[in-house]
């Protein structure tokens, strides 16, 4: 059980035992679940936050790999400047997270250039516009 459906149960179990907030062991009964329901929605919405931050982490790591790569290659000859670094777009994943629900949704390259999804939690319609300033040809 999550840490937020723990507290729900707790809730209700008091609400079932008819535990009211007028006695003294009541009052103090009540408030430690309200106490519990708390750290169970900061609990959960750490781990939200940390979910987004791993597959930020986990899009630049790959960035930095291809990176490495590139520039500990053996095989590049420091005499051909025409090799350009680029990132290979199937590998690349990109997320967003719907400001309804706060899930977050992986995006291929073409939903990016699309410029809408569907949330596939809450049905929200998200629209984003892809800037490149580098000059790329992406749109």
């Amino acid at each position: 059980m999550k840490p937020l459906e723990n507290a729900a149960y707790l809730k209700g179990l008091a609400e079932g035992l008819e535990i009211d907030g007028k006695g003294k062991e009541g009052k103090l009964i009540l408030a430690i679940i309200d106490a519990l329901e708390s750290f169970a929605r900061s609990i959960e919405d750490s781990e939200r936050e940390l979910d987004a931050v791993s597959d930020e982490l986990s899009f630049l790591s790959q960035g930095v790999k291809a990176m490495g790569e590139y520039i500990f290659d053996d095989d590049n000859d420091d005499d051909d400047d025409d090799d350009e670094f680029e990132l290979d777009e199937d590998s690349v994943e990109y997320s967003t997270e719907c400001p309804t629900c706060k899930t977050v949704i992986e995006l291929d390259l073409d939903e990016l250039e699309d410029g809408k999804i569907v949330c596939p939690s809450c049905g929200e319609e998200l629209e984003f516009e892809l800037d490149c300033d580098d000059g790329c040809d992406c749109h």
